[in-house]
This record gives structure tokens, sequence and C-alpha cells, in this order.
């Protein structure tokens, strides 16, 4: 009985630990980017997404790209798997500490954009 009472103590204060102190994702000087593919993107293609010039991966159908990242103003580009572009876009966004910030990639015409 002893033991099951110190398990539930330690369990315990883990919860209210957990509420108490900041998550990583929205401490001081953090925000989130979130970069989501349009509803008609197209089945067959992968977006492969940059972020600050380092390749951070492909994302397929129904996948989006969601990560934190410093304060500032940061690059975000873009290409279409299957279908490159002679010039791919480039958005320049600025992450505010503990707000989400988001694009969509989407098609206008035959023209990958960020938006």
């Amino acid at each position: 009985m002893k033991t099951s009472s110190r398990l539930l103590v330690v369990l315990l204060v883990a919860a209210v630990s957990c509420f108490l102190f900041a998550s990583p994702s929205l401490a001081a000087g953090q925000g989130q980017l979130i970069v989501k593919r349009s509803a008609n993107f197209g089945v067959n293609l992968g977006l492969d997404l940059y972020v600050d010039g380092h390749y951070v991966g492909r994302f397929l159908y129904g996948q989006q790209y969601s990560a934190s990242l410093p304060a500032g103003v940061h690059q975000v580009s873009a290409d279409a798997y299957l279908k490159r572009q002679m010039n791919p876009p480039v958005a320049r966004v600025t992450i505010h500490p503990g707000k989400a910030t988001q694009l969509t990639a989407l098609w206008h015409g035959q023209d990958l954009v960020l938006r």
C-alpha cells in the first residue's frame, strides 16, 4: 500500500508540473510555423519544403509541416516533387513568440505559390 501511495504522489507531482511549466513550443522567443497543402495540390505530388535553406521534408497528401522556430524572420521555400518549378516560391515569414504562423502551398495556374 505504501508503494502505491508513493507512486500516486509522484504521478500527481508530475501532472501538476506539466500545468505549471510552459511547453517548450511556447517558450519565450519561440513561435510555430505551419505549412499546409491546399485541397487541390495533387494526390500524386509531394511538397518538398525548405526553411532557412534547410530541407525539412516531403509532405504527401493529407500531411502538413509544423515546427517551433525562434522568433524573427525566416525564409520558407517549396517545390513540387515530380513537377519541379523553374522559380520555386519563396516566402518570408515573421515568427512571433507564442504565436502560430500559417502558409498554404497551392497552385496558381501552373505556378506553385505559398500564401
